[in-house]
């Protein structure tokens, strides 16, 4: 076995291991800086709150305070390497992103190997992505692992040793990164090592609608007109696969959607951007521009005899860009350019796992299993029945096809497989940035790899319209920003199946706490724009669609503040008090930002829940109710949401817009629950360009602060040279007996406001 150490910023630890130093680790794309030194003849290393010591052979102990703590073993198997972490009894462990379960993964297997897999239940152990990096926490130790690997990998979190972690890795080569600090550093420097996230546009902060399919050009323009017509805020209306002649990539249908250009136009003018879908698969028909420029120049994955992979997707049969080739990235990326230049705003890249629906070969296997079935076969037939749909939906093409990297080296699709979808959004994101400098890319995808923050966000795939899966979602959520993932959402109201009111007016308090706040839905189920179930729940859905643009001053604030320090807008309980144990358990609940906890109701019927409030006082966004830690039980009628405050935090505020033209708020509203101090970052800029790299930004911060029975207000301008207009800043803040208000006019400069005391709060 050869070892080699690196130290990379962050006190992050680098092992390369191989079977032979002649082996060649595939490259994933997802580390992004370069190491700060090469650790020789390796013996000890110093993390922020541990050490790591390297004894006889290949065991590694990690001890905190003198004491051990954690042992890891990596051995050679007949098909790659075995690590073995030996843990605490009580170490919870938090992480892995995309997967189905607890935010402690404690007890569960889960394989890395991306899949289109719609059946979101518990019994699955993968889904559309892989991110395998997770924390190893107790109270008072943590420890930070991240497994640089693209092929197959399967993680045995204490399910088969009650005391230990499994690691299973395919291949003859990989990369181990380890570091010891706290949760939300470790997220945080993690987010360093594989890159920073994108500043997203402001207008995807907004509502957005969707469905497996708007059909036509009637069918979006009258979905459009409603939101208007409803006085619902709405930025942005997706087009799935039905836009396209014949679910060809970078067409349009010209019978549904005669003149593409007219119609952004017009839904631009209405204050609408567009998304439009972009699989992979490219149709093999002679003519097609897309097809024949790529066969051509040799762009697609081959299989063993060297001719394009043949696979069926969407357009029927199919070939695979070889994204991990960098001069096919760069023509996808002028493709995709060129066809955004008609007025996409956005892309949805879909189906990149990559997604097969079968290949010649596997139609043959069926056809064999099915010539062989006898009914003197009995059970046996019977299985055999039934394993056909699981063949074909859990086939693993990845030995029958390969990647050619541009330096010439081959690998087959399992040993890379699963950054297959990182780089169809890096392709898109580098083609978007060549082609436009001046406004920020938006890029959605539903396959990734750790560092995909970098060039896009990731949505949840297709889930279903059923309380358990919004209980999941919760979950879901904040494991993808424990390993990093900053924007993310699901489909709000669920995309399979029929969804019904209360669901989806449940979904919506959610999403409205989501970074991503999409609601889409599948062909054939009943329709779920917010208006579909009558005037009771729209009503509703409206509010809370409002209350979310309401927060946009303090919702981008957060965005910006991940975009510059690696934190995540959500944050799960732990990051935050990791001393605490029974934040390990609170799963249902998450921090928003600085100030906020969302506490979402997942149960049908439910007109209240369980709360647990950690560390401090909080106080109830709606009733300005004041609660002490621990478990508070509720009230939570079906317009209403468990949402707080924490003592000493503010929240900004502004009037809810139809949509978002910029992110230069023309009036501001700070609320807080204030005993002692506060204070808040407003960022602005004009939220669409990259002007602010420049300083066309504005940064201010608001301070409140208490002194004997008065309080003190005070704004002041800390960065950018962005000078906004002058405006009007109301204060309303509670100080645990009374609500204090009061306004500053903001002419740029800054200044301080005594808030006058006006009510005692009733509770």
């Amino acid at each position: 076995m050869n070892c080699k150490f690196k130290k990379f910023p962050g006190r992050i630890l680098e092992m390369e291991i191989k079977s032979s130093p002649e082996e060649i680790v595939p490259k994933s794309g997802a580390v992004n800086i370069e190491p700060i030194a090469v650790v020789d003849k390796f013996s000890s290393f110093y993390f922020h709150n541990s050490r790591i010591e390297r004894n006889e052979g290949d065991v590694y102990t990690v001890t905190c305070k003198k004491d051990k703590w954690m042992e890891l073993r990596i051995k050679e198997t007949l098909k790659g390497f075995r690590l073995t972490f030996k843990i605490g009894e009580e170490d919870g462990i938090f992480g892995l992103g995309e997967e189905v379960g607890p935010l402690n993964k404690r007890g569960r297997v889960y394989e890395m190997y991306n899949i289109d897999e719609p059946d979101h239940s518990p019994s699955k152990t993968r889904l559309y992505s892989s991110f395998p990096i997770f924390t190893i926490l107790s109270p008072k130790k943590s420890i930070g692992v991240f497994l640089d690997h693209p092929g197959y990998s399967r993680i045995d979190i204490c399910h088969s040793e009650e005391d230990r972690i499994i690691i299973d890795i395919e291949g003859r080569a990989f990369k181990l990164y380890l570091q010891g600090d706290t949760p939300a550093a470790i997220a945080a420097n993690f987010v360093a090592l594989t890159g920073k996230p994108v500043l997203l546009p402001v207008w995807m902060l907004g509502y957005q609608q969707s469905r497996w399919s708007y059909p036509d050009e009637k069918t979006v323009l009258t979905v459009a007109q409603e939101f208007r017509n409803r006085a619902i805020p709405c930025d942005v209306l997706y087009l799935d696969i039905d836009y396209m002649e014949h679910f060809k990539v970078f067409t349009w249908d010209r019978e549904r959607f005669p003149n593409p250009e007219a119609l952004l136009s017009k839904l631009r003018d209405m204050g609408f951007k567009v998304i439009t879908i972009v699989d992979p698969g490219v149709k093999v028909e002679e003519g097609y521009k897309i097809y024949e420029e790529g066969k051509k120049a040799g762009y697609f994955c081959v299989n063993s005899k060297g001719e394009p992979f043949e696979a069926y997707v969407w357009p029927g049969k199919s070939h695979f860009p070889d994204f991990y080739n960098a001069r096919v990235r760069k023509w996808w990326g002028e493709k995709v350019s060129e066809f955004k230049s008609v007025g996409v705003a956005g892309v949805w890249n879909d189906m990149n796992e990559p997604s097969i629906f079968f290949t010649p070969e596997l139609i043959e296997e069926i056809k064999d299993t099915v010539n062989n079935l006898s009914p003197d076969q009995g059970m046996i037939a019977d299985f055999a029945i039934n394993q056909i749909p699981v063949e074909k939906r859990y086939k693993d093409h990845g030995k029958s096809f390969f990647h050619r990297d541009e330096e010439g080296k081959v690998f087959s699709n399992r040993q890379i497989h699963n950054v297959y979808g990182f780089n169809m959004t890096r392709a898109t994101y580098e083609g978007l940035m060549s082609d436009n400098k001046n406004d920020r890319p938006v890029i959605i995808t539903r396959s990734a790899y750790p560092g995909i923050q970098r060039y896009g966000i990731l949505w949840t795939g297709d889930n279903a319209s059923l309380w358990e899966q919004l209980y999941q979602e919760i979950q879901m959520l904040q494991s993808l920003a424990m390993v990093g993932v900053n924007f993310t959402g699901s489909d709000v109201g669920g995309f399979g199946g029929d969804c019904n009111g209360e669901l989806l007016v449940r979904w919506t308090q959610f999403g409205a706490f989501q970074p991503f706040f999409r609601n889409h839905t599948a062909i054939g189920t009943k329709n779920q724009e917010p208006w579909a179930f009558g005037e009771k729940y729209e009503a509703i859905i409206k509010k809370f669609i409002e209350l979310r643009y309401s927060l946009l001053p303090y919702i981008y604030s957060s965005l910006k503040e991940a975009n510059d320090t690696g934190q995540t807008i959500v944050s799960p309980l732990l990051y935050r008090w990791p001393e605490d144990r029974r934040t390990y358990e609170a799963d249902d609940e998450y921090l928003f930002g600085p100030s906020l906890l969302v506490a979402p109701v997942y149960k049908a019927n439910s007109r209240g829940r369980t709360v647990y409030l950690p560390g401090n006082k909080w106080m109830h966004f709606f009733t300005k109710k004041m609660y002490e830690p621990g478990y508070h039980y509720i009230e939570a009628p079906l317009d209403s949401l468990p949402l707080f405050i924490a003592e000493n935090s503010l929240v900004s505020m502004t009037e809810p817009m139809q949509h978002v033209e910029g992110a230069i708020w023309k009036d501001l509203k700070i609320m807080g629950f204030v005993t002692s101090s506060a204070s808040i970052c407003i960022y602005e800029d004009d939220g669409t360009s990259f002007k602010y790299v420049e300083k066309r930004f504005s940064r201010k911060r608001v301070e409140i602060w208490k002194t004997e029975n008065k309080l003190l207000a005070r704004i002041h301008p800390e960065a950018g040279e962005l000078v906004t207009s002058q405006r009007t800043i109301n204060f309303e803040i509670f100080d645990g007996a009374y609500i204090h208000t009061g306004e500053f006019t903001d002419r740029g400069e800054g200044g301080v406001v005594e808030l006058e005391r006006v009510t005692k709060n009733q509770y």
